[in-house]
């Protein structure tokens, strides 16, 4: 069995990020997703597998 492999976005909650988050979901691969909230000075992660 093939695995698709595993990709890791930079600012994927919002703009061309999100959009790229999409097309590689939608193509199978798993997704680790990094965003930095400025106003809340916090880093938040999310893993799909």
């Amino acid at each position: 069995m093939t695995s698709s492999p595993s990709i890791r976005i930079t600012r994927a909650f919002n703009g061309i990020g999100v959009v790229y988050a999409d097309r590689f979901a939608t193509r199978g691969h798993a997704l680790v997703s990094v965003a930095h909230d400025r106003a809340r000075k916090e880093w938040s992660t999310n893993v799909e597998d």
